[in-house]
Parts: C-alpha cells; structure tokens; sequence
C-alpha cells in the first residue's frame, strides 16, 4: 500500500468514524427532544464509546495517556449524569449522588486534558504572564456566575463545594486552550478554542439551571446543555488527532 493510499485509507476512516458521532448525536437530540431516557442513554453511551475507538484507531498505541483517560472518564460522567439529563432541576435524593460523582469524573477527564494542553506549551507561565488577560477575564467571568449561582441557590448548599472545586478546573481548560496558540495551526487551535468554551458553556447552563432553576428559550435545557457539550468534545478531541497527527509527520 503507498503512502498515499495509506492516508487516504486513515482520512476515510477518520471520516467514517465522526460520521458515526454526528448520527449517534443526532439521535441523542432526538431522544431529548422526545423525553426518551432509554435512547438518550444508549446514543450518549455511544458518543464517547465511539470517541474512544476513533482516537485509538487514528493514534494506536501512541495515543496520549491523558487524552486516553479524559476520553474513558468522560464516559464514566455521561452515565453517571445520564439520569439528570431529562431534569437538571432535581437534584433531590440519589441523584445528588449522581450529580456529585458525575462532575467528580468530569474534573478528572477535563484535568487530564488540561494537563496535555500544558505540555503542548511547556512556556505556559510565560505565555500567561505576556497575554495575562485572557486568565483574569475567564477568573472574573466564573467568579461572577459563581457568586450569581450562591446568591440564587435552590439546591442543597453543601452541592456548591462541588461546583467550587469543578469550575476552575473547566475554565482553567479554557483558559489553556487560548495559550496553546503559538505551537500549533490554525485549525486544530480554532477548534480547541471553540470545543473547549463550548464545554464551559454547557456546563454553565447546567449550573443555571440546577442550582438557579433557569430555564432557556427556544429549546428546552437538555438540549442545550447536551448539543453544546457534544459540539465541544467532537471538536476537541478532533483537534487532538490533527495535532498528534502533524506533530509526528514534523518528526
């Protein structure tokens, strides 16, 4: 097989592969959209399931170790919040359990992502202390939704230690995703950037609408909270196989 086979074959598979995760987020939407819980479980199982074998496939065994475990622990959180995702709002009895291990594996998966967009830039400090605006307005930002969210409060008290110890995490992702800029291309650091604040949108929406009861326009706040988060891990987690990909065809 030539080298140019060869790439295409992979470009194919990459393709087929991200086709596979737009249907299964379509389906997700659906079932959302249907108060179907039994769907919106297997296609949200799927998603990640299906980010899983689509950066094994596409990496192998060189696939980074911190996007291997941010992939497998946002599989963990998507089921362990499957059964608040038809009603944020109830936050009462077991599923404050749910809620609290899910976002526990979240800070896991999101930290171990953030640690891999570190080592893309090993002059982060310096890069932050040259362009230190991006981390003061994300600080300012998540300190004021937060406070927002305190003084708001319709859920169990104790449950905003959760969002204190989750919220830097998420936004120090986002943070990272802007002062990777000087070591990769354009691309894949559009998509990291917009993926990464994506996450930190729904998120927020989820903090909204658990704790302040919210509700959004035009869609009911399953869907936004899911389509977003699903728009920012597609785009992630594909900028990560184009950066993998170029870093090793620069060697």
């Amino acid at each position: 097989m030539t080298t140019t086979n060869t790439t295409h074959f992979l470009n194919s598979r990459l393709l087929g592969f991200n086709a596979a995760f737009l249907i299964a987020a379509a389906w997700q939407i659906h079932a959302l959209l249907n108060d179907l819980s039994n769907q919106a479980f297997i296609s949200k199982f799927l998603l990640c399931f299906i980010l899983f074998f689509l950066l094994i496939d596409q990496l192998g065994k060189s696939a980074p170790l911190n996007i291997v475990i941010s992939v497998l622990f946002c599989l963990i959180g998507d089921v362990l919040l499957q059964p608040l995702d038809m009603d944020y709002t109830d936050l009462a009895d077991a599923r404050q359990f749910h809620f609290i291990l899910g976002v526990l594996s979240f800070c896991i998966a999101y930290g171990s992502l953030a640690r891999y967009l570190m080592r893309l830039n090993p002059s982060w400090r310096a890069a932050i202390k040259a362009q230190p605006a991006t981390l003061i307005l994300n600080s300012v930002a998540s300190l004021a939704v937060l406070v927002w969210i305190a003084l708001n409060n319709q859920a169990a008290p104790y449950l905003l230690l959760v969002l204190l110890i989750y919220s830097p995490i998420v936004v120090g992702l986002a943070t990272m995703a802007f002062y990777v800029r000087a070591r990769i291309t354009s691309p894949p650091y559009i998509a990291l950037l917009i993926g990464c604040n994506s996450i930190v949108f729904s998120d927020t929406l989820i903090g909204l609408t658990a704790f302040a009861k919210l509700t959004f326009p035009l869609a009911p706040n399953p869907v936004w909270i899911l389509s977003t988060y699903i728009v920012g891990i597609f785009l992630v987690f594909n900028a990560v196989i184009f950066i993998e990909k170029q870093s090793r065809n620069v060697k």
